[in-house]
């Protein structure tokens, strides 16, 4: 560990944070444009001895006034993460990464800096909308750590004035963090929490680099992992697995934007969809989570929860009780573990109307049971091992007209233990040993989907995607997927913005007369009433491509959700088919432009390409009324917030058969 000294300005290094003599105070900020690294103080360091200078006077402000604050309160040595983790050896930076909560935790005091807030009483801080409660620094991964772990924390303003003591914010803290005070006090400690609590409290934070959603979160876990930079979204899969080898809370399945109520399916106005593919580009199709931003709600592990409605395991009994015991035949400890043909689970499990639930043991915070809805892959390689994905698919049989197929990852079960309910009537789970599928395979992960269309690799293609448009629709939660088998025309393409229900349909063909056309279709959860369009027609006045006036036609409007379509000779397949047309697409409108704001706030960085920019550039606060209710987004999965709303469900992204 390297620390700074608080006078002289020299790095030195110690073998553990527990024996520096004194202690030492860390910094928490949040970081800007240009950061002193720890070359960097080397350098000045060695420049200043042939100077004979002061290292003081060349470091930034920022290190100085952290210096400065920890010599006022007594402390020779501070940590500055820019400055004190040599990042050219990867060795260190594995060490650092690692030991960074720890680092934090045994801190004499943490100062959080925000460079954001000016200087402001308590009563200000906490005023509605006030820079306090918008500050940068609430809504970073790596600042989540740094705000649990040390045990005295002072806030300071950019201009480095005292705003108050973790202690004396707590309640304003856990408003805005969502992290419960009792935790900030340390009446109770973090790892009493739930797995899925804390996913929660991570849920609306960000990263720069995707690794980092998986890294910041390992000391909040205690949990140690190998740092490998260009893994992308594997972090996160791999930091579950390592919380499934070291715990066995089943509140890490509980995840999604909802549950399907306790009530019986026709009174809901659903019904089993029999006859379904099961869909492997959707993520709830999959037992762990894509990204923390997937955990919306808090959930209790069962045989953990500090006052449980009703104890599981019950209370003591004989030997030869235990075998036959409520509520599930027999007493056991749910299981989950890594294996190379899934993740082996050992659950209780029923089975009603062709719908496979697991009883995951956890409860909402209306004390409901949870159970995670199965699906049977009838092409297992293994028959005598059935993989199961998650997820079951219900027909919306309230608008028959207008059927969306709906998909719920979870289920209540009701509030008696003793007495599961499903579909109105009375569940017996026993015992079971199940195989799930845990991420999708590489074809179908979201690190390939840029580049899956097989449309792209045609040997004469009539239309291309480029890969760059892409990528910037993922990056704003828009995921691109074919809806008609990708070898013929007219084909369907679909950009789902699944989570907060706004779905793009891209028709393209060639007509009779020889003429590229093509035609777009928006779709949100407040109007469905083009979604059964057919794909295939077209009127030849409005698609044909070669009627529009500079090759773009606008669909929708500019008002609240328009998308801009254009077209322009493809230089890419002009060998093979010189009449290959190239699409770029641009989103207008209050409603595409609050998600992109939305995108670009959480980012702080620069705005996103002009190809998707969402025009025109609308202040969030004058589209709330025209942007949908509640939406909350997060850099890495885009979702909405129900917390009102318990059985919101995943609108579909269907995958026809022969297609990818």
């Amino acid at each position: 560990m390297w620390l700074l000294h608080t006078t002289r300005f020299e790095l030195k290094e110690f073998p553990d944070a527990s024996g520096v003599p004194g202690g030492y105070a860390i910094l928490s900020h949040t970081w800007g444009n240009r950061e002193q690294t720890y070359q960097d103080i080397r350098a000045i360091a060695e420049q200043c001895k042939l100077t004979g200078d002061n290292p003081r006077d060349k470091t930034s402000s920022k290190i100085r006034k952290c210096c400065d604050m920890a010599l006022q309160h007594g402390y020779e040595w501070a940590w500055v993460d820019s400055c004190c983790i040599n990042k050219t050896s990867s060795t260190e930076l594995s060490e650092a990464i690692n030991s960074m909560f720890k680092w934090y935790w045994q801190a004499e005091v943490c100062f959080a800096f925000l460079v954001d807030v000016p200087t402001a009483s308590i009563d200000e801080l906490s005023a509605e909308g006030s820079p306090f409660r918008r500050s940068r620094w609430h809504k970073r991964g790596w600042t989540l750590q740094e705000l649990i772990a040390p045990a005295v924390m002072i806030f300071v303003s950019r201009t480095w004035e005292r705003l108050g003591t973790k202690a004396e914010l707590a309640q304003l803290l856990e408003e805005i963090t969502h992290v419960p005070q009792s935790i900030l006090t340390r009446q109770r400690y973090y790892y009493q929490a739930s797995v899925a609590d804390r996913m929660v409290w991570a849920s609306n934070r960000v990263t720069t680099r995707v690794e980092d959603q998986g890294y910041c979160l390992m000391g909040l876990f205690n949990v140690r992992m190998t740092i490998i930079y260009g893994e992308g979204s594997h972090a996160f899969q791999r930091l579950q697995q390592k919380i499934m080898k070291h715990g066995f809370d089943m509140s890490l399945f509980a995840w999604g934007a909802g549950w399907l109520r306790n009530a019986p399916l026709r009174d809901l106005g659903l019904e089993f969809a029999t006859r379904r593919d099961i869909e492997l580009l959707n993520d709830y199709s999959y037992l762990l989570a894509p990204s923390p931003a997937s955990f919306i709600h808090g959930f209790e592990f069962t045989p953990l929860h500090p006052q449980p409605k009703q104890i599981y395991p019950p209370p003591v009994l004989k030997e030869w009780q235990k075998a036959r015991a409520r509520p599930f035949h027999g007493v056991e400890i749910p299981t989950a573990a890594v294996e190379n043909y899934g993740i082996v689970c050992r659950f209780p499990v029923f089975e009603a109307g062709g719908i496979v639930v697991a009883v995951l043991l956890c409860e909402n915070k209306s004390r409901e049971h949870m159970g995670l809805l199965l699906q049977r892959d009838p092409l297992s390689y293994d028959p005598k091992r059935p993989l199961h994905y998650t997820s079951a698919v219900f027909n919306d049989t309230s608008t028959p007209d207008q059927q969306f197929p709906l998909a719920y990852r979870l289920v209540s079960l009701g509030d008696d233990l003793y007495n599961l309910r499903f579909n109105g009537k009375r569940v017996k789970p026993r015992w079971r040993t199940l195989y799930v599928q845990p991420r999708p395979e590489a074809l179908y992960s979201p690190d390939t989907s840029i580049a899956r269309l097989r449309l792209n690799c045609a040997v004469q293609p009539a239309f291309r995607i480029p890969h760059w448009l892409i990528a910037n629709f993922d990056m704003l939660g828009f995921l691109l997927t074919p809806e008609t088998p990708e070898d013929e025309l007219p084909l369907r393409l679909q950009l789902s913005g699944t989570l907060y229900g706004e779905f793009i349909h891209l028709d393209l063909g060639i007509c009779h007369t020889g003429d590229h056309w093509a035609k777009v279709l928006i779709h949100h959860d407040d109007d469905t009433s083009n979604w059964n369009t057919p794909h295939h027609i077209h009127d030849c006045t409005e698609h044909h491509v070669s009627s529009w006036s500079e090759g773009k036609k606008l669909f929708g409007d500019t008002a609240t959700r328009g998308v801009e379509l254009a077209f322009s000779t493809c230089t890419l397949a002009s060998a093979t088919n010189p009449r290959t047309l190239a699409a770029r697409i641009e989103l207008k409108g209050s409603v595409y432009a609050h998600i992109e704001q939305q995108v670009r706030l959480l980012r702080h960085g620069p705005e996103l390409p002009q190809s998707i920019r969402t025009v025109p550039s609308i202040a969030p606060a004058s589209v709330a009324s025209q942007a949908p209710a509640s939406l909350r987004l997060s850099w890495a999965t885009f979702i909405v917030s129900v917390e009102h709303v318990v059985s919101w469900p995943m609108r579909f992204v269907r995958r026809p058969s022969g297609s990818i």
